[in-house]
């Protein structure tokens, strides 16, 4: 598998912790964030 890196940037009208809490949550919240063409994408952590 390919590693495809992105970056963005956008101010976000929440708490820190609770911004930082979704992305976080890998398992749950994170996998929603992009459209289902993207489903098959993981995460890794940042070097």
């Amino acid at each position: 598998m390919g590693i495809l890196q992105v970056e963005a940037e956008r101010t976000i009208a929440a708490p820190a912790d609770t911004v930082y809490g979704y992305l976080a949550d890998l398992g749950q919240h994170h996998p929603h964030f992009l459209p289902p063409a993207f489903s098959d994408l993981g995460a890794a952590p940042l070097e």
